[in-house]
């Protein structure tokens, strides 16, 4: 805190820092006679309600930050006195109400922020003549209706940011006069409901942002003269029905954002004259029901986003024309049903997302020529049935997903020959009823996901293959009951996840060899049917007969163990096992007889 500041003149001072000194309410006179200062920064100075006359002696004052003056209202006259200002700050100054009409003789003002005043209701008409600005910043000035027609006169303006502007309806003609401007920020201008048809004056526009401006409902003609626009950003104009045709004329456009453009029901033919679109968001653009067969002619585009285009209905076949497309994202577009043939010409297709596509019954078999595609995502398709043999050939695959693909019933043969993929997700695929030997070809895979599938009861033997696999998750398969003996070649195997596999003999001796395999192996999380860890040791805790002794003598099991594999509940001791035949048939009190098979489990570590 800066409560007590005692001026000592010092006439060299070029800086002057006063950041965050919230006591301080208010400067001395002799203030005026740092005439070499140029820079003076008063920001967060909460305390001070107003400058002093004496301020615009600062004849060398090139920079003045004022941001976050909460308690400042006005600024004396004498602020057109400091001719060399470029920088002028009042960011957050949300007392502020008013600008002097003085302000415009800054002549060599290059940047002004007003953002966040909230107190100001109107901008002089002085503030044309400030004719080098270059930067206006006006973002949440919540107070403004409307921009002076002095606005035009502003001839090296380069960004103008009027985010937030909730009470503005209209720009004034008059800015088209702006010739220099490269960037106008009007996103979130909700009452907004036209732009003038002298925007299209604007030749040297490179962005255009109208996000969320909810009441403009079409955008004029001379919007084709914007020649230079490289971003249009539509996104959330829920009032927005269509695309002027003379769009097509943007030949330097680059991305077209229409996302959440919700009364957005169809497309100008002429979209297909932006030749140099790379990207094109229709995202919840609900009412959407088709794409021009024009769309093809978009040779350079790299992504189309149509996700949640729940109006969609078909793609055209012309949509393999697109061939730089690299994303091409159709989440939830319901009212799709197939893909056409011609996807497969996508050559340079890396990602394709088609989520809860739930009438989709089936992929085309050209789905094996998109070469490049590294990713495809078919998550909650619930109709698909099966995948064709031909998605084999995708070598460069790194991720499928089938989470919940219900109706799915089997996987291809020539899954097998997916061997970059190092992740198969099939959780919830409850109609999935066996896995192919062919899947131990998969050499690269480190995570397999078998969750719910509720109708597969065993693992191919080939799985022991997957000498990478670093984690297997068969939580809640309802029809389990043993894991193939090859499970135990998994070296790297991290994490197993068996929770409420209830079915599955764990206890059986075959299954506890396995597990104390792996657990020897390194595998750290083995986690069993209740949900408990396997700890890798024959215990109390594991062994079947709950004591961990010896069914036959009753003595402790030391070295070695011999587990009954049909009888969960019995185990013998090797000198028991030696001379099983002379045992007592009632000392057992089991079923057991001398004809069962036993397995051999080697107690390593022996705790209780």
């Amino acid at each position: 805190m800066c409560a007590g500041v005692h001026w000592q003149i010092a006439s060299n001072l070029l800086e002057l820092n006063l950041v965050q000194c919230i006591g301080l309410t208010r400067f001395p006179e002799s203030i005026g006679e740092l005439v070499k200062l140029s820079k003076l920064d008063l920001s967060w100075c909460e305390g001070l309600t107003c400058l002093l006359e004496s301020i615009g002696k600062l004849s060398n004052l090139l920079e003045l930050n004022m941001r976050g003056c909460n308690g400042l209202t006005i600024l004396p006259e004498s602020i057109r006195e400091l001719v060399n200002l470029f920088k002028l700050d009042f960011f957050y100054c949300r007392s502020f109400t008013c600008l002097p009409e003085s302000i415009g003789k800054l002549s060599n003002l290059l940047e002004l922020n007003l953002q966040s005043c909230k107190g100001l209701t109107i901008l002089p008409q002085s503030i044309g003549e400030l004719v080098k600005l270059s930067k206006l910043d006006l973002i949440d000035c919540v107070g403004l209706i409307c921009l002076p027609e002095s606005i035009g006169k502003l001839s090296n303006l380069f960004e103008i940011n009027l985010v937030e502007w909730i009470g503005l309806t209209r720009l004034p003609e008059s800015i088209g006069e702006l010739v220099k401007l490269s960037k106008l920020d009007l996103s979130r201008c909700e009452g907004l409901t036209c732009l003038p048809e002298s925007i299209g004056k604007l030749s040297n526009l490179l962005e255009l942002n109208m996000r969320g401006c909810n009441g403009l409902t079409i955008l004029p003609q001379s919007i084709r003269e914007l020649v230079k626009l490289s971003k249009l950003d539509l996104s959330d104009c829920v009032g927005l029905i269509c695309l002027p045709e003379s769009i097509g004329k943007l030949s330097n456009l680059l991305e077209l954002n229409m996302r959440g453009c919700k009364g957005l029901t169809i497309l100008p033919d002429s979209i297909r004259e932006l030749v140099n679109l790379f990207k094109l968001d229709f995202f919840y653009c609900r009412s959407l029901t088709c794409l021009p067969e024009s769309i093809g002619k978009l040779s350079n585009l790299l992504e189309l986003n149509l996700q949640s285009c729940k109006g969609l209905t078909i793609l055209p076949q012309i949509i393999g024309e697109l061939v730089k497309l690299s994303k091409l994202d159709l989440i939830d577009c319901v009212g799709l049903i197939c893909l056409p043939e011609s996807i497969g010409k996508l050559s340079n297709l890396f990602e394709m997302n088609l989520v809860e596509w739930i009438g989709l019954t089936r992929l085309p078999g050209s789905i094996g020529e998109l070469v490049k595609l590294s990713k495809l995502d078919l998550s909650r398709c619930e109709g698909l049935t099966c995948l064709p043999e031909p998605i084999g050939k995708l070598r460069n695959f790194l991720e499928l997903n089938l989470h919940r693909c219900i109706g799915l019933t089997r996987l291809p043969h020539s899954i097998g020959e997916l061997v970059k993929l190092p992740k198969l997700d099939l959780i919830g695929c409850i109609g999935l009823e066996c896995l192919l030997e062919s899947i131990g070809k998969m050499s690269s895979l480190l995570e397999v996901n078998l969750s719910l599938c509720k109708n597969l009861t065993s693992l191919p033997n080939t799985l022991g293959n997957l000498t990478q696999l670093l984690r297997l998750e068969l939580k809640l398969w309802e029809n389990l009951v043993e894991l193939a003996q090859s499970t135990g070649r998994l070296l790297q195997l991290s994490r197993l996840n068996l929770s409420g596999c209830h079915k599955w003999e764990w206890m059986k001796a075959s299954q506890i060899s396995l597990l104390h395999e792996l657990k020897q192996h390194g595998c750290s999380e083995i986690r069993l049917p209740d949900e408990r860890l396997y700890h890798g040791k024959y215990s109390t805790e594991y062994c079947s007969s709950g004591t961990a002794g010896c069914d036959g003598c009753g003595s402790r099991v030391s070295t070695k163990c011999w587990h009954c594999d049909i009888c969960p509940q019995f185990d013998l001791c090797e000198s028991c096992y030696e001379r099983r035949h002379e045992l007592d048939q009632l000392r057992r009190q089991s079923e057991h007889i001398e004809d069962h098979p036993m397995t051999a489990i080697t107690v390593r570590v022996l705790k209780s």
